[in-house]
This record gives structure tokens, sequence and C-alpha cells, in this order.
């Protein structure tokens, strides 16, 4: 796109790069309500048998589905949060 040309030229350079065997895809989802600390613990506690909240089992769902969503596609799922 840096080097322009027509739509047609700039769709077609952008399928190659899509197509290209060493690109690396990289999903992330920003979020300020996720802790890194507090899903640590939500962990620690279920290993001891302590059965996990309804809201931690709903959040390990959806970050199971998003991590098995960017293995799909061949990308490399990032989770940015809190400490």
């Amino acid at each position: 796109m840096i080097r322009g040309g027509g739509r047609l030229e700039i769709e077609h350079r952008i399928q190659e790069v899509r197509n290209a065997p060493d690109l690396l895809k990289r999903v992330f989802i920003v979020t300020s309500s996720l802790s890194q600390a507090q899903v640590e613990a939500a962990f620690s506690a279920a290993a001891t048998g302590e059965p996990p909240s309804a809201h931690f089992v709903q959040l390990y769902w959806l970050l199971v589905s998003y991590f098995s969503a960017c293995a799909e596609i061949g990308a490399i799922g990032y989770v940015v949060c809190q400490p």
C-alpha cells in the first residue's frame, strides 16, 4: 500500500502477504476488567478442590474460545490485562 498503485494491485499485494508462508498473525484482546493475579488465584483455588465462581467459568470459556479461534486461523493470541 505504501508503494501505491491501483485498487486491484493493492488487493493483489494484500492477498500475497496474507498467503505468505512466513506470515505471523497476531491477535490481541485488551481488557481492563481482567487481572492476571485473579486468574492465577482462581486456578490455584480450583487445584485445591474449591469450585470456581460462575463468572470465572464463563471467563474461562470465553478465553478458551478465543484461543481456539486464533488457532483455527493460524494466529497467535494475546491477552493484555491488569497485572
